[in-house]
């Protein structure tokens, strides 16, 4: 009863005595533009602009040391001069204070590498500028958008700096009596995920690396390794705060944050576990055994305002989007090393109402990337002050497209949407009062424990305690809303991936697509068959046990295909397409005949006698086709569509997209039809296939070299005796490669391989196993 006293006193306190956040500097270039509810809504002076590349100086571009400057200095002469041929410059634009907003990418940095191994383009992030506009004009910056969006396509896109804000039993001391969100030993009972037995199949990987896109996380905190950066689990990062500058988390106060946000949240998902300390983590791994579990990686975008240039607690559209981007990219440099972090995966316990192209091409990129992109879906349910159902409204990025985005509610004490008309907060349970609600529906995809009473997680006392968290103990806190739900996910993501790989024995590793719907269909449903979902509760309360059972073994499976079988064109005729205002598929706005050709693709998948059909789900991030546009506006997001038929063990597929030409300008949108791709996976069990995991087989540790290879690779045996050695690529198709044996070393041919990721696993005579990832690029 004491600690919801204490919260409701801490919340009403705020509510009642804290000011309207305000504009954190005096620079008229942050004055900050209010919505009608007060809430900072966007930086009055500051454009984020997608220039055509052509007009940019490709040289100032590349050239790492320059950052910030005027507009015209990122212009090459030619840009210069067609900007003013359109009449969009003039001295005060040309000499516009402006800043890099991609300052690690060059124009060189074409392709990224996703987790999966595929080499895909990425969009010309680098030809993207913050812009600080003119204090001279008089028009509100909107309307000044409004206005450059017409000189498509040489700008290709222009919009506010928009604001964001935050949203076997361990024997740590705190998990048996405090974490009511992970189990359901003492009381409360309900509401928690019964993780216990789901730890028995996997407790998380250090090869698995977790995001946390938030405040910095305190690394020093004893519950991540304690002490430094370089003896805690936390493996890298950044910060990126508009006035202190994008640096390496290494070079950042870590004590002088003001904010535990962040480590709040990186310690639902993996605080160490076992370590005799605080709490454990979803996936803490298990230091007995000597695995701290899950790698963090922190990046920064909230902080002190004299930092960030923001208001407290909010970042800019700008700094979210080059770190997301940064966190999912993994580009190869001319070097051998890689530019980017090569996240699996990204946690987004923030949010706001702002549809941006900016953030919005981040989080489609990191998603291509087959980065899962975990994002909390806000705690604006329902209308304080008169409580009352309704509202579904937008939280981005938690509301884009449903591919790209795990979207998680917030449970409370009944497993149910936190709700305040419900009750069910588990904050001031004894009061009927709460103050908050979990957001739903835009294809809100589950809920994950947010109720106070559940749970406590990892803070730093020097720091200030943010309004969604009660400290009971030095060093720990209770946490609240949706920001702490989305963790959760992100934590049984790190367990699926951790356990689902080839280093397990498994032949293919998972997709975002297939993390979303094992986590969906295994989840505790809350809707009415057969639907078993609906707008308010999603697929219900994740249940990491019944998900980590369908992966646990090698009588599991899950297939990855890829077009196959029968394909047909069928020519559907002329059709006008628009494309908007802000241009797509490097078209001017406006109307064109085009030619529409549906290609369909038919496949039979036949498994063996006494194979199972768990389940199969279209992967769009892996499919490039577009949509039946007819008279809708083009778009440039991916898309299929899928009809799936079981008969016993067989499984037939039709899938479906478009292709469209344009005769007038002997052009195909997007792709061509024959390069049109589809993409599923199927989940199956065989009760008859062995159950044996390699990873309870000791693992060896070799040397592979050159990262990136093209002709050939060497594996060195040192002491070893090889047995025999397979490659496979990310499908887990088995490759045939030649090799010779010189000496002590192993050297592949791999001439034959095309670009991309493979895994070699080296068995040898001692009965161990060594995995190497192979990088070709030719």
């Amino acid at each position: 009863m004491k600690k919801h006293l204490l919260l409701m006193a801490v919340l009403l306190l705020y509510n009642i005595l804290s000011p309207p956040l305000q504009a954190q500097t005096s620079d008229p270039y942050y004055a900050v533009q209010y919505d009608e509810a007060g809430k900072p809504l966007l930086l009055k002076h500051q454009l984020i602009i997608a220039f055509k590349p052509e007009l940019l100086n490709k040289s100032v571009i590349d050239n790492k040391e320059i950052i910030t400057g005027q507009l015209q200095d990122f212009f090459s002469e030619e840009g210069i001069y067609l900007a003013q041929q359109l009449g969009i410059w003039n001295d005060d634009i040309a000499s516009a204070p402006t800043r890099k907003i991609y300052e690690y990418l060059s124009t060189k940095d074409s392709v990224s590498i996703t987790r999966t191994g595929e080499t895909i383009n990425i969009p010309k992030y680098w030809a993207t500028l913050l812009v600080f506009w003119p204090l001279t004009e008089s028009k509100p910056i909107t309307q000044v958008c409004d206005s450059l969006r017409k000189f498509y396509p040489y700008i290709e896109f222009a919009h506010p700096n928009y604001l964001y804000k935050q949203n076997g039993v361990p024997n740590d001391p705190y998990y048996a009596t405090d974490q009511f969100n992970l189990h359901p030993s003492g009381n409360p009972q309900e509401g928690n995920i019964d993780i216990e037995n789901a730890w028995d199949i996997e407790t998380g990987s250090p090869d698995i690396k977790l995001g946390v896109f938030d405040s910095p996380i305190m690394y020093n905190h004893e519950d991540f390794g304690g002490g430094t950066l370089a003896t805690s689990k936390i493996k890298g990062g950044k910060v990126y705060f508009q006035t202190f500058g994008i640096k390496d988390i290494s070079l950042f106060p870590i004590t002088t944050t003001i904010d535990n946000h962040g480590t709040c949240v990186a310690g639902v998902a993996a605080a160490i576990r076992n370590n005799e300390k605080g709490v454990a983590g979803v996936a803490g791994g298990d230091f007995n055994t000597g695995n701290m579990g899950v790698s963090l990686y922190t990046f920064g975008l909230f902080g002190d305002p004299r930092q960030t240039n923001t208001p407290n607690g909010y970042c800019t559209d700008a700094m979210a989007a080059t770190a997301i981007t940064e966190g999912a990219n993994y580009i190869p440099q001319p070097n051998g090393t890689y530019s980017g972090y090569g996240l699996h995966i990204e946690n987004h316990s923030w949010g706001g109402p702002a549809l941006t192209d900016n953030v919005r091409r981040a989080i489609k990129g990191a998603a291509r990337n087959k980065c899962v992109v975990v994002c909390s879906r806000g705690n604006d349910g329902d209308d304080l002050s008169v409580p009352q159902e309704g509202t579904d409204n937008d939280n981005y990025p938690a509301v884009y497209n449903d591919e790209w985005v795990l979207s998680v509610g917030a449970s409370g004490m009944n497993k149910e949407r936190l709700n305040i008309k419900a009750n069910n907060t588990g904050i001031i349970s004894n009061t009927g009062l709460s103050l908050w609600s979990s957001q739903y529906g835009k294809k809100m995809d589950v809920l994950a424990p947010a109720a106070q009473e559940l749970m406590i997680t990892t803070k730093d006392d020097n720091t200030v305690t943010p309004i969604f968290t009660v400290c009971q103990y030095p060093n720990y806190c209770y946490f609240v809303g949706t920001s702490a739900a989305a963790p959760h996910v992100s934590g049984l993501s790190a367990l699926l991936l951790s356990k689902y790989r080839f280093q397990n024995g498994f032949t293919t590793v998972l997709e975002p697509e297939d993390i979303e719907n094992l986590i969906e269909q295994n989840a505790s449903h809350k809707a009415i068959p057969p639907n078993l979902y609906d707008d308010k509760q999603g697929w219900g309360l994740i249940n990491p046990d019944n998900t980590l059972t369908q992966i646990k073994d090698n009588r599991y499976k899950v297939y990855h295909f890829t077009n196959g079988g029968g394909v047909t064109y069928q020519n559907k005729g002329n059709i006008t397409l628009t494309v908007p205002s802000t241009g797509a598929f490097g078209l001017p706005s406006g109307t064109y005949t085009a030619e529409k050709w549906q290609v369909i693709y038919t496949q039979t998948n036949t498994f063996a006698p006494s194979e199972q059909i768990l389940g199969y789900w279209p992967r769009l991030n892996a499919s490039e086709g577009s949509n039946s546009f007819n008279s809708l506006p083009v778009s440039e997001d991916d898309w299929a569509n899928f009809s799936f038929s079981v008969s016993g063990n067989t499984l037939n597929v039709t899938a479906y997209s478009h292709a469209y030409y344009i005769p007038a300008r002997n052009q195909w949108l997007y792709k061509d039809k024959v390069d049109i791709k589809t993409a599923y996976s199927v989940h199956t069990f065989n009760p008859l296939a062995s159950a044996v995991n390699e990873v309870n087989i000791k693992s060896a540790i070799l040397k592979a070299y050159p990262i990136p290879a093209q002709n050939k690779i060497t594996i060195e045996l040192a002491n070893n005796t090889l047995q025999s050695l397979a490659v496979y690529d990310m499908k887990g198709n088995l490759i045939p490669i030649d090799y010779t044996i010189l000496s002590k070393n192993i050297v592949l041919n791999t001439t034959n391989l095309a670009e991309g990721l493979y895994v070699c696993k080296t068995y040898l005579n001692n009965g161990s196993i060594a995995t190497n990832k192979i990088i070709i690029s030719k």
